[in-house]
């Protein structure tokens, strides 16, 4: 498991949010349940650039190297380079390469404050890295303050190698 911990050492009130960017090797597939209620249309949103300004739009049409079943977006990092976030409310994502199978667990907060378009998790890959990132709401804290945001990482050997789309949603 991992604990992040902030702590308002300032003599005001302030408010932050905390996110975990663990990078992995690139090459895997990254899967996680889509929010059945997601504000955005295809339950994920797309980060672009305009001038020096980042901010986060809903996907009309998936790129090509994602896709998605009933509930889960996959996304294949082996091909282009691109950022999504998503609304999870599920509290998990896993990624899987080889046959090594990482999955990170995360508390949601119902109703909580999350910056980033109200993304609760984000992917980000180039081909050579993969690196997904967790986020915990929005949090005030007064002069001495403290928030815990817990994640539990399971890594898990599988039998078989994934290779295709097809073999994520064999292990779904």
């Amino acid at each position: 498991g991992l604990l992040q911990r902030m702590a308002n050492a300032s003599p005001s009130p302030v408010a932050f949010s905390l996110r975990d960017r663990t990078v992995c090797k690139g090459g895997g597939f990254v899967f996680f349940k889509i929010n059945p209620d997601s504000r955005f249309p295809l339950g994920c949103s797309l980060l672009r650039q305009a001038g020096s300004r980042y901010f986060y739009e809903p996907i009309e049409t998936l790129p090509e190297n994602v896709s998605r079943t009933d509930d889960t977006l996959i996304i294949d990092t082996r091909g282009g380079a691109a950022k999504i976030g998503a609304d999870n409310r599920a509290g998990w994502i896993a990624y899987v390469r080889g046959n090594l199978l990482f999955v990170k667990f995360f508390p949601i907060t119902a109703g909580g404050d999350y910056p980033d378009a109200g993304n609760t998790v984000s992917v980000m890959w180039n081909g050579t890295v993969t690196e997904l990132s967790p986020q915990s709401p929005r949090i005030g804290l007064e002069p001495g303050g403290t928030y815990d945001f817990p994640e539990r990482w399971v890594l898990k050997p599988l039998k078989r190698e994934v290779k295709s789309l097809r073999d994520v949603r064999r292990i779904l």
